[in-house]
């Protein structure tokens, strides 16, 4: 069987969503396949565990130093900085063949995940990698949910395109929670955070600072056992009974109509089984569904029932964990360091502080497998548990402390721990492309304007200058600078130009802009290319592409501009991709000057 490399940076999904703008929210996809789990050898690379037997994966080991996804839709996902983003299924067989690598792709989900093939716009493609549609419109596109998926534009706005690239909603919002959930979705308009209904078109309830998800909890979920993606927001929109947080930072629930359930007064608020967990100041209580007191808040933390009699809650004068009842009571007292929630076999993680180790506990609070782990990870599969010893290698146990892989790993996937959460990582794709052309025809717009200018008020209007871009001081160059494009800055030098009227005013001076001061048709323009843009790594493509168009002469170094005298354009040609890099055209219109 072909052994396929897979050097995927699943922490790379943490870099991508810092760029380009809006939410950083990464997007939602999860998995059920818990087949196989990946581990990290200690030499970096990856290893494809079947957590029943502790069998490898055959031909999936790969040399990655950081991760690689859980298996969606039968596809794990992988990728390196170098050759890009690929998938691979479990018998080693590379989606698309094994040249088929993309800068950037999502997770599949639905059967559809986003992809973008080097320097390329994104488009959708199958489990069978064929291409459904291109989409250039979008820099940034998120899993399918429903047939829709949500994309941002150029212009920072966030709307929906279904499955066949058809555009549901054009973009208008600043910000969203990317996925659709029964035809809703929470997104951001001028007046704040609200639930919009797509098929009747319309915001349901707007004005407000959260729906359903705290977005201050949504990075650190994976640390957070109480934070639930599902609970919060998949499951609470189904369900009708929808978390939102008011401008005065409280928390009340909504229906699917958007009308109020329970008025907004918590500090906090949990969907948990026909009621909610909440939090009022620093203790936590529940409540039934109209909002009305069932357990008085009294505790400094507490985990959901989830259908269970006990849970576990934090006694802020012991600072420990034991379990109470439905009526609050404590039936384990306190006198743990942490517990989880209940497992749906009924037994929680538990950390003991005299040992400083984690073990189970059982609902009596008796240590079922006693505490002897660096660390105990509960991933979905209610037979195993990740587990670290004292060297902090990772490996599997069973429900008894045994185990069945022994602990040989440095590490484990993070994916694992966002899926739980109903959060995944690698869930937003980004576009490669970039409109070249666009890039040197804005350069050349630039340089054309320079012929038309006479005055300081024209250079003002033609650029959207503020008055204040100019100096104040005769006989040195005013600075200007305007963005044109993203990822495209430039900046205007004017020789001998004071636009302003200087009045004695007291023991001051008054200015007073004067749009008629003639300027003398010699300019410094000066164009960068900011790091942080994807034109930044193409700027070498449009440079040659814009001396191609201009004539460029490299003996010389002057273009052709029409209606300017001469026009020379240096750079940095020893580095004509650093971020730093900047293009400087010294521009001689030809008037009559000295």
């Amino acid at each position: 069987m072909k052994k396929t490399k897979i050097m995927m940076l699943c922490g790379m999904a943490a870099v991508l969503a810092s760029c380009g703008g809006g939410s950083d929210i990464k997007g939602y996809a999860v998995t059920d396949d818990l087949e196989y789990i990946t581990f990290v050898n200690v030499d970096g690379g990856l290893v494809f565990v079947n957590p029943d037997n502790g069998e490898v994966l055959d031909g999936l080991i790969g040399e990655s130093e950081i991760g690689a996804s859980l298996f969606h839709e039968g596809y794990t996902f992988g990728g390196d900085l170098i050759r890009g983003f690929s998938f691979v299924n479990k018998q080693g067989e590379q989606l698309g063949g094994e040249n088929a690598y993309y800068g950037s792709a999502t997770a599949f989900n639905e059967g559809l995940a986003w992809v973008t093939p080097e320097d390329s716009c994104l488009r959708v493609i199958d489990t069978n990698g064929e291409v459904q549609f291109t989409f250039q419109q979008a820099e940034r596109a998120y899993a399918f949910n429903e047939g829709m998926a949500v994309f941002i534009n150029a212009e920072d706005r966030y709307g929906i395109v279904d499955k066949n690239g058809e555009v549901v909603v054009v973009p208008r919002w600043t910000e969203v929670v990317p996925v659709v959930v029964d035809g809703l979705i929470a997104v951001k308009d001028g007046n704040g955070f609200g639930l919009y209904d797509i098929n009747e078109e319309k915001m349901l309830i707007t004005g407000m600072e959260t729906v359903g998800v705290d977005f201050d909890r949504i990075d650190k979920s994976v640390y957070d056992p109480n934070f639930s993606f599902y609970r919060n927001y998949i499951d609470a929109i189904k369900q009708g009974r929808i978390p939102v947080e008011n401008k005065g930072d409280k928390w009340g629930i909504i229906d699917k109509e958007g009308k109020y359930v329970i008025n907004p007064q918590f500090s906090e608020i949990i969907p948990d089984g026909d009621g909610y967990a909440f939090r009022n100041g620093d203790t936590w209580g529940w409540c039934d569904s109209e909002g009305k007191y069932v357990i008085n808040p009294q505790f400094g933390d507490v985990r959901p029932f989830n259908g269970r009699d006990l849970t576990p809650a934090f006694d802020d004068g012991a600072d420990l964990w034991g379990l109470i009842d439905r009526e609050g009571r404590w039936q384990v007292n306190p006198q743990f360091g942490r517990i989880d929630p209940f497992m749906p076999n009924g037994l929680a993680i538990a950390f003991d502080n005299t040992t400083e180790a984690y073990g189970l506990i059982n609902d009596e609070g008796e240590w079922v497998v006693n505490p002897q782990f660096k660390e105990l990870v509960y991933f979905g599969n209610n037979d195993r548990l990740i587990a670290r010893d004292d060297s902090y290698l990772a490996g599997l146990i069973d429900m008894e402390g045994t185990y069945i892989v022994n602990p040989k790993y440095s590490d484990y996937i993070s994916d694992i721990k966002y899926n739980l959460s109903g959060y995944g990582c690698n869930t937003a794709a980004y576009s490669q492309y970039v409109d070249v052309d666009a890039y040197v025809n804005a350069i050349g717009q630039m340089l054309e304007k320079l012929n038309s200018l006479q005055t300081a008020g024209d250079l003002k209007q033609a650029f959207g200058l503020e008055e204040r871009a100019f100096s104040k001081y005769g006989g040195i160059d005013g600075y200007i600078y305007s963005n044109k494009l993203k990822g495209l800055a430039a900046s205007v030098s004017v020789r001998r130009v004071n636009a302003w009227n200087r009045t004695r005013s007291g023991w001051s001076y008054k200015y007073t802009f004067n749009p008629d001061v003639m300027l003398d048709g010699n300019f410094t323009l000066s164009v960068y290319f900011p790091g942080g843009f994807r034109v930044s790594e193409r700027q070498a493509s449009v440079i040659e592409k814009f001396k191609s168009k201009y004539g460029y002469d490299p003996e010389t170094k002057y273009i052709n501009v029409q209606g300017l005298r001469s026009v020379k354009m240096t750079y940095d040609e020893d580095s004509p991709v650093s971020m730093r890099n900047e293009i400087v055209f010294t521009v001689d219109r030809g008037d009559d000057t000295d």
